[in-house]
């Protein structure tokens, strides 16, 4: 992948943005040790199992071109998932783009008083876990 491409984030909501959230997500899965927080069946379980998820306010993906470099899901009022291309993590290239974003779309006090955010990373993700902390 051209890391020279300009990168741009926008909504999910094109045709086939499942399909590539699916199968990016499986390529991650497939890689050992897995590289995917999340399973392609927990991204289809998020976004079909409540019917007030709205996938295109919810869901925001990265790109350089036509590639997926990575993506970022809401979920419940002070948490988002951000999966990263491994090749990309913990350099704050995605995840301080990501993490902004979700702040911004956070902000609510009646829904989360706190004003926090909470996010996860894999316990072998040890450049992510240094730029969280």
């Amino acid at each position: 992948m051209n890391r020279m491409k300009r990168t741009f984030s926008r909504r999910y909501g094109k045709e086939g943005d499942l399909a590539l959230l699916r199968s990016f997500l499986s390529e991650l899965t497939a890689e050992s040790p897995p590289q995917a927080y999340w399973h392609p069946g927990d991204l289809v379980w998020t976004m079909f199992q409540n019917t007030l998820f709205d996938p295109p306010e919810s869901i925001r993906l990265w790109m350089a071109g036509p590639d997926l470099l990575g993506f970022a899901v809401l979920e419940g009022p002070d948490y988002v998932v951000t999966q990263v291309r491994p090749s990309l993590r913990g350099s704050g290239e995605l995840e301080e783009q990501m993490l902004s974003w979700a702040a911004e779309r956070l902000d609510d006090r009646e829904r989360n008083p706190g004003g926090e955010i909470r996010t996860n990373a894999l316990e072998s993700d040890h450049a992510t876990t240094i730029l969280l902390e």
